[in-house]
């Protein structure tokens, strides 16, 4: 697309009318999931305004041949790892490259630049914020080694695997600009994950919904405040309240509040925004300011018993400085290396740290941004990438786009929380849907959810197929088996009642055996029932036996009848349903005997029914061996017991089971 896109403004610059540009581009895919891939794609593209691409139809257009397969996940491939480390030699360190390829080996590089021209680069680019196509083109020339530069500059989606040493290093600057026109970490998501022997062997994970928000600090007149670490603060406060975190917020707050705000609870989530500091001579002591010459460090947040699942750190926010903490600005991507690597290492799952300076409006906006895509559900290197892209759309001239360090796995996300945010989701395909239920369907065969969420998480997906306009008989059925996996009989028979009003019959006729049992159960512990509610429910099992004369429907039917039977207030009547009862359990077991199928239950309900009604009707002939009201013939109890027993026998040697039936022999 972007290809087209260049092409089109080429022949623009020739300025012949006649020459007509490409204003429609199609693509055929012939499997469903790989068209569905690429609508979702064209999707995210379209909320560029620079690209000018705009989505016809909010749909995929299904064509002859189209071909169906098990969609597999290939987001894992997706992520090309890229490693780099620092060995330690003379006259100079050098970076040692490795990079996971499609083939079945891992390709290993060193690179002999000289360190030094190379830092004076990155001090330009990043502490400086003289940010250039150019120079971050040659920062990119002279820190990648040769044979790696096409895989870096293939905008594929990359995770840096970095040593303590080389997360110095700003590689979200990095831009190849004579075949990308955004950099690297914007074109495509960029991540950082630690390579570490350093780390805690036990870590104690807090799982309350808490959350911990500090912006701009008291300082007493020991620095500038900082208005744009408030507004970043307060937004941030907004948003994770809307999700429904309990946030202790510290904002202009002296430094023994916030030290106590630490340590008085548990959190998932920390937020900092304010001033930081960096001694390249004691980079233990890097942190943010809190006090007249107080700091919180990494070590305080060490102290912690519970870890934070994700800490967010800003302590590089503009404002009025001096000569003094203008040269400290200079070691800031620095200190968000030192700080990002020890969290790591306590076992923070996700880390986000600035490096340098940032633009007051850019940080907010990331900020915003990046939190509103997690708690959407986007996984970590989604919602960074489009934080950084909304940054580097809206705030061309700065380089906050590329300050943050952000470390983590990169389909890490706050994932209890992401049901927030389905309320609001729009499908294309009805595979998409099925899948979602499918997987609500597990959760509650699982049982380890609470029904009220499993219950409001169907709700909203109910909500979204409607939206969507994919709501058929297929769905419908889903949605219904989850209902009455759920207990919840209502909802789950007017869900079963609707597929009979469908045009295209796209559902199973178990569910209309299931809507007859539920119906018939229904009706069971309901007090007041007439007769013509209970005959509907019998015709509709009578129906299901012009489908097929099955065992399980020769059962559901005589379960029906004598649901008939215990309601009816005529005695003649309730005689006459047991009758049908029986006559329909014995049609149930003959035809479960003849295909090798469970005997268990229909012969239990049978002979128990005949049972009673010989207690009830006194008949010379209905006696065991003798014929039934029926007009068929019994079975003797000698018989019937060795039907049982050769049914039991295949269990665990439940014999005692079967006193009842000697007892009946004897």
């Amino acid at each position: 697309m972007l290809g087209v896109q260049k092409a089109n403004e080429g022949i623009l610059r020739l300025n012949k009318p006649l020459l007509k540009t490409v204003s429609h581009i199609e693509f055929v895919e012939l499997y469903e999931d790989r068209a569905l891939q690429a609508f979702y794609t064209v999707k995210k593209l379209e909320t560029d305004s620079r690209l000018n691409i705009v989505l016809s139809r909010n749909a995929i257009k299904k064509l002859f041949g189209i071909r169906k397969r098990v969609p597999l996940d290939e987001q894992q491939d997706w992520w090309q790892r890229i490693s780099v480390s620092i060995v330690k030699r003379k006259p100079h360190n050098i970076l040692k490259f490795s990079a996971s390829t499609g083939a079945a080996r891992e390709e290993l590089r060193n690179l002999n630049s000289n360190p030094r021209l190379i830092q004076q680069f990155i001090d330009q680019a990043s502490t400086k914020n003289d940010w250039s196509p150019q120079l971050a083109k040659t920062i990119f020339e002279l820190l990648i080694p040769n044979d790696f530069k096409d895989a870096v500059r293939s905008q594929n989606h990359t995770v840096w695997k970095l040593d303590q040493h080389s997360a110095a290093y700003p590689w979200e600057l990095l831009q190849d600009m004579a075949t990308q026109a955004k950099p690297l970490c914007v074109s495509a998501g960029m991540v950082r994950q630690l390579a570490t022997s350093e780390y805690r062997t036990q870590v104690n994970r807090s799982y309350k919904r808490n959350a911990l928000v500090i912006g701009d600090p008291n300082l007493y007149g020991y620095a500038s405040q900082l208005p744009g670490a408030v507004l970043e603060a307060e937004a941030v406060l907004s948003l994770v309240k809307e999700q429904g975190y309990t946030v202790e917020a510290k904002i202009n707050a002296d430094f023994p509040e916030i030290v106590q705000a630490i340590f008085q609870d548990e959190y998932k989530i920390i937020h900092l925004a304010g001033h930081g500091d960096f001694d390249p001579e004691n980079p233990t002591q890097a942190g943010m300011l809190i006090g007249n010459g107080m700091f919180l460090s990494t070590k305080e947040i060490d102290q912690m018993s519970q870890v934070p699942e994700f800490v967010f750190v800003n302590c590089c926010h503009l404002g009025d400085v001096d000569e003094e903490a203008e040269r400290k600005t200079q070691q800031y991507y620095k200190l968000a290396a030192n700080i990002g690597v020890q969290l790591i290492q306590m076992g923070v799952k996700a880390v986000i740290a600035a490096g340098w300076a940032v633009h007051d409006g850019a940080a907010l906006l990331f900020a915003q941004t990046f939190y509103q895509q997690m708690f959407a559900g986007a996984p970590f290197g989604e919602a960074v990438r489009e934080a950084r892209s909304r940054c580097y759309s809206d705030f061309p001239d700065t380089n906050t786009w590329g300050a943050y360090q952000c470390y983590g796995d990169q389909f890490y996300s706050f994932r209890s929380y992401a049901a927030t945010s389905r309320a609001q989701k729009t499908y294309v395909l009805p595979m998409e849907v099925e899948v979602d239920l499918v997987n609500l369907a597990n959760k509650v065969e699982s049982g380890r959810y609470e029904k009220g969420r499993i219950l409001e998480e169907l709700e909203e997906l109910e909500k979204s197929i409607d939206r969507s306009g994919l709501r058929d008989g297929a769905l419908t059925e889903r949605e219904a088996q989850i209902y009455t996996a759920l207990n919840e009989k209502e909802k789950a028979i007017e869900k079963l009642d609707r597929l009979r009003h469908y045009e295209e019959a796209n559902f199973s006729v178990d569910s209309l055996e299931r809507l007859c049992i539920l119906r018939n159960k229904q009706l069971r512990a309901a007090s007041n029932v007439t007769e013509e509610q209970l005959q509907t429910v019998i015709a509709d099992f009578e129906m299901l036996k012009v489908v097929g004369p099955t065992s399980r429907r020769y059962a559901l039917l005589g379960s029906a009848y004598k649901t008939l039977s215990q309601k009816s207030p005529v005695k003649t009547k309730r005689v006459k349903a047991l009758q049908l009862a029986a006559d329909s359990y014995h049609q149930a077991f003959l035809i479960a005997k003849n295909n090798n199928g469970n005997i268990l239950y229909p012969l239990c309900n049978w002979l128990q029914i005949e049972s009673i009604l010989m207690l009830i009707k006194d008949s010379p002939t209905h006696q065991w061996g003798g014929t039934s009201l029926g007009h068929y013939s019994l079975p003797k109890l000698k018989q019937a017991y060795g039907w049982m027993a050769t049914v039991l026998s295949v269990g665990d040697g439940e014999e005692g089971n079967l006193e009842f039936w000697r007892l009946l022999n004897e």
